[in-house]
């Protein structure tokens, strides 16, 4: 009585890979490989927007401490007031020439975004709000920076438009 010769038989069957295992396991591993390019190449891309943003952010910041050190003016009488008006700028108004400093100081904004966010543009409101501080109303301006960044790689993938718009908003 032979019991070996029937285990010997299916070893024998199984002994090698079929070629439809081996195109399988290769689908497989193609498909995981293409899902990873295609994720590196999202990853890419929001990464650059917030490369945007951060430098938005960080050129924002900078035109409000410029504005908070140039932001009152004294009249030849004495008289103290908020300089910070002089700075309202809409999108596609030019620079104000009023006050040569302001002036400067917006045309240096302005060649910084050129120079680190290609097609940026930018407003700046200015809104008088009286606040309570200790009893006394206190004359505060909120200043309200906004830079529209254009970025094109990310219309049809995020966004139905290439244009994004970044806020940065303090009182002064």
């Amino acid at each position: 009585m032979n019991l070996s010769s029937p285990v010997k038989a299916t070893r024998q069957r199984q002994a090698g890979v079929t070629m439809i295992e081996v195109l399988v396991t290769v689908l497989v591993v193609s498909l995981g490989l293409l899902g990873m390019a295609a994720l590196q190449g999202v990853s890419i891309q929001t990464n650059q927007s917030a490369n945007f943003r951060t430098q938005a952010t960080l050129l924002g910041q900078q035109l409000t401490e410029s504005m908070r050190s140039n932001r009152v003016r004294v009249s030849a009488l004495g008289v103290v007031s908020s300089n910070l008006a002089g700075y309202s700028k809409a999108f596609a108004a030019p620079i104000p020439s009023g006050d040569p400093v302001i002036t400067m100081q917006l045309t240096t904004f302005q060649a910084q975004l050129a120079r680190v966010l290609p097609n940026a543009q930018f407003s700046v409101e200015v809104a008088p709000v009286d606040r309570l501080f200790e009893g006394r109303t206190v004359r505060l301006d909120n200043v309200t920076i906004t830079v529209r960044i254009s970025d094109s790689r990310l219309t049809d993938r995020f966004a139905e438009t290439a244009d994004s718009d970044f806020e940065l908003e303090t009182q002064i």
